[in-house]
């Protein structure tokens, strides 16, 4: 498992995704914070006081688009979520050879109320109140990859 809290640009969280999955395999479960803004004023690209996720939750269409093999969730944790990604490929090189167009291509993808609500659509959400009062349903998001 790895937890992936960085400079809260998505450029950055990327980067570190392309590095992270090199190591990893069907097994892994690469954790990515402040992914879930619960509004578009802490998705800015410069530090604010307060809760701040930055434009990290540009990920989740890059990984739609790139990488629709990944399995994703979404975890609503408090504040600023979580989102689960399992069926990592070490060998993929989809995202390191497109790093720089997908950089390019997002750089300027305008974050708005509607705009975040759309990412946020982009996958299923997990409540995770529901996932501490049936701990099961959590081992079920997360199958073993051999079984």
């Amino acid at each position: 498992m790895v937890f992936l809290d960085g400079l809260h640009r998505f450029e950055f969280l990327l980067r570190d995704f392309i590095n992270v999955e090199r190591f990893c395999h069907k097994g892994s479960i690469v954790l990515l914070h402040d992914c879930l803004p619960y509004n578009v004023e802490i998705t800015a690209r410069a530090l604010i006081d307060g809760d701040w996720a930055g434009d990290v939750c540009k990920i989740l269409p890059i990984l739609k688009k790139y990488r629709p093999d990944l399995r994703i969730h979404l975890l609503d944790c408090p504040p600023t979520g979580l989102v689960a990604c399992t069926q990592l490929d070490p060998h993929s090189n989809i995202l390191a050879e497109n790093y720089y167009r997908i950089v390019d291509e997002f750089f300027s993808y305008d974050l708005t109320e509607q705009s975040v609500a759309e990412l946020l659509a982009l996958f299923s959400r997990v409540d995770t109140r529901q996932m501490m009062e049936h701990p099961e349903d959590l081992t079920a998001l997360f199958p073993h990859p051999l079984a």
